[in-house]
């Protein structure tokens, strides 16, 4: 671009920027600033039609004519950088729109020198008032004041620095009184000193009075302790809560009043719902309210309408009446459902009862029925389900009684050889054991093959024994060349015997021996 262009550029740009601050420090437009439009319009009529900078015939007629002198020595006269005050010369501050400032900080505030300020205020050379700003703290929470009046800038930084007082001040606790009993009453307003005015050093009084809380309207009210600076806001607050009180009592009245109307309890069959009663201006009632999840409840409630109350009441005795029937029925199922359980686990012990191989299989069956089923939902069902599980159990605790009472007297009548209860026999099983020595004393002698019985194998001897008893379990899972020695200890005892357990104390040699005559005494010896 011509560099004579550029110092027209150059050259207007500063004489705007000095204008510019000169109407600043001025307060007004002294010297005219032109805008984009402004611009524009004193360009072309300069230009004469030229379209670029080669085509322009005087550069001279682009330059801005000089600001006056004269004019600007005098508004640097009345408007100066600084100003005396306070025995210290401040910088002024200028800035558009705004009046001419200085700022008043550190020892200053600290000494409180902002006191000593007239109250006439500080004007420039040229008349114009200067804003004080009084600077009350530094860092990211300071605060400042300013104003042109003197006597409303000291008001400002003296409440600031007496609330500072009040802020730091701790207040002390009061004791709230009981308001709750009808003859109770608001205290009068207390006062207090917490400290001295930083500007006249007269006492600084602090008014407390106990205040009705309320954050919201629907709220109940709570009564609190506070400490106001003015008593004005003080007695505000005191007459606010001796109004509060009025409804706070009739409130205390009305609850220990509903608190007193009993709720009906639906389980029992003898609950009611009370009548309405008339407490504080209305009427308290039951009222029934249902819910998806907790079915229906019953509380208490107040109304100013006396007909609501009494409908409401008339849906809660019938809903009563509906409930009761239903928590009856549940509590009867519940008592036939836990009596249902305590019959299922006896039978449940019955069945797993150490003598339960000898109980009847259809007895078995029954009580592995009762111990395995699921319990019905309906009550008619439970009940009936339940008496025919007790009238099982009878019969199977019966069964057991008598199968102990065998058991004892055979253990008095019948000494069982040792031999049968090993483990390739009964394995200690006394019953099993018993059940094969019956078995044993009821075969018939004459059709027993002595050879077989004595001398031959396994196979041999189990089918000969299955085919004269006609029982198929004869030896009831026991080892034939085991057991086999008491068939023949039985029934072919005058002969001579090997010891077909292999244990020479279960068998006798050519006489019946003790065995023998301990069967004939109980009646299970040859035939």
């Amino acid at each position: 671009m011509d560099e004579n262009f550029l110092a027209v550029i150059e050259h207007n740009r500063e004489l705007q920027i000095k204008a510019r601050e000169i109407n600043t420090r001025a307060g007004e437009a002294v010297f005219p600033i032109m805008g984009l439009a402004e611009w524009k319009q004193w360009l072309t009529s300069r230009l004469n039609g030229a379209r670029r900078v080669a085509e322009i015939a005087n550069m001279e007629v682009l330059y801005l004519p000089e600001l006056d002198q004269e004019v600007i020595n005098k508004i640097l006269t009345e408007n100066p950088d600084t100003v005396e005050a306070l025995e210290q010369s401040f910088l002024v501050t200028y800035r558009s729109g705004c009046v001419p400032q200085i700022i008043l900080e550190g020892d200053m505030t600290e000494n409180n020198r902002w006191i000593e300020l007239p109250d006439a205020g500080i004007k420039l050379p040229g008349g114009r008032q200067v804003e004080i700003k009084v600077v009350t703290s530094t860092g990211w929470s300071g605060s400042s004041y300013a104003d042109t009046s003197i006597p409303a800038l000291k008001e400002k930084v003296r409440n600031h620095f007496n609330k500072k007082v009040w802020e730091n001040w701790e207040k002390p606790p009061m004791v709230i009184p009981n308001l709750a009993a009808d003859c109770s009453f608001i205290p009068e307003i207390v006062t207090q000193e917490y400290g001295k005015c930083v500007v006249t050093g007269i006492p600084l009084i602090a008014c407390g009075t106990v205040i009705a809380y309320r954050p919201w309207s629907s709220d109940p009210i709570t009564w609190k302790y506070e400490w106001y600076r003015e008593r004005k806001t003080a007695e505000e607050n005191w007459n606010k809560a001796i109004a509060a009180l009025v409804q706070y009592q009739s409130d205390e009245r009305k609850k220990r009043a509903l608190a007193a109307v009993i709720v009906p309890d639906p389980s029992q069959e003898d609950a009611v719902v009370p009548e309405i009663a008339e407490i504080e201006g209305g009427y308290g009632y039951v009222q029934a309210e249902s819910w998806y999840y907790s079915g229906t409840t019953f509380s208490v409630q107040w109304h100013t309408d006396c007909e609501y109350a009494e409908r409401k009441r008339t849906e809660a005795v019938a809903k009563l009446d509906e409930v009761k029937v239903e928590a009856i029925k549940k509590r009867k199922l519940q008592e036939a459902k836990t009596e249902a359980e305590a019959v299922k686990s006896k039978a449940s012990e019955l069945y797993y009862h150490s003598d339960n191989g000898r109980l009847e299989q259809a007895l078995r069956d029954k009580l592995y029925g009762i111990n395995y089923s699921y319990l019905p939902s309906e009550l008619e069902e439970l009940q009936s389900l339940t008496n025919e599980a007790k009238a099982i159990c009878a019969q199977a605790e019966a069964a057991y009684v008598e199968i102990q009472r065998k058991r004892e007297k055979r253990n008095k009548d019948v000494q069982i050889p040792p031999g049968l209860l090993g483990k390739k026999a009964f394995n200690g099983n006394d019953d099993r054991a018993y059940d094969f020595m019956q078995k044993v004393a009821a075969l018939p002698t004459n059709r027993l093959d002595s050879h077989i019985v004595c001398n031959c194998g396994r196979a041999r001897v189990q089918s000969h024994l299955i085919e004269v008893s006609g029982d198929s379990d004869f030896f009831m899972g026991a080892d034939p060349n085991v057991v086999v020695f008491y068939v023949a200890e039985v029934h072919f005892c005058s002969k001579p015997q090997s010891d077909f357990s292999q244990d020479t104390s279960n068998s006798s040699s050519g006489s019946i021996g003790v065995l023998g005559e301990a069967l004939l005494r109980a009646g299970v010896g040859r035939k």
